[in-house]
Order: C-alpha cells, then sequence, then structure tokens
C-alpha cells in the first residue's frame, strides 16, 4: 500500500516553472499560495511568510544619532 502510494507521487507532470517556484519559496522560507493564505500563515504563525524589500529601510541613517 505505502509502496503504491509512494508510486502515485511520480505519475503526474509537475511543470518546470511551478517546481522553481517551489525551490525559491523554500529556499527562502517563504509560503507559496495566494496573499490571503500567506496572510493567515502569519496570523497562525507569528512568522512573516512573505518576501520583504531587501536592504536597509530608507531613511535609517536619519535614526542614528550622530551628534557628538
Amino acid at each position: 500500500m505505502r509502496q503504491a502510494s509512494y508510486r502515485a507521487l511520480f505519475t503526474h507532470h509537475v511543470e518546470s516553472k511551478l517546481i522553481e517556484e517551489i525551490r525559491l519559496a523554500t529556499n527562502k522560507g517563504l509560503a507559496l499560495e495566494n496573499v490571503q493564505f500567506k496572510l493567515d500563515v502569519e496570523a497562525l504563525s507569528g512568522r512573516s511568510v512573505i518576501e520583504g524589500k531587501r536592504g536597509r529601510p530608507e531613511g535609517w541613517m536619519k535614526e542614528l544619532d550622530v551628534s557628538n
């Protein structure tokens, strides 16, 4: 029974674009679905699963106290 179920996983063709999306989401620890699903996962887990903007936020230098 288990062997038949396992083999059944490989009977369907998965498009290479979908495979690439799955790989990218998995490597980044992100959810792969619509926005509402991602928001639900974030609410339940308390963890961001939507990719944010990379780098430092704009204006971060203004927050530093550069006066001597």
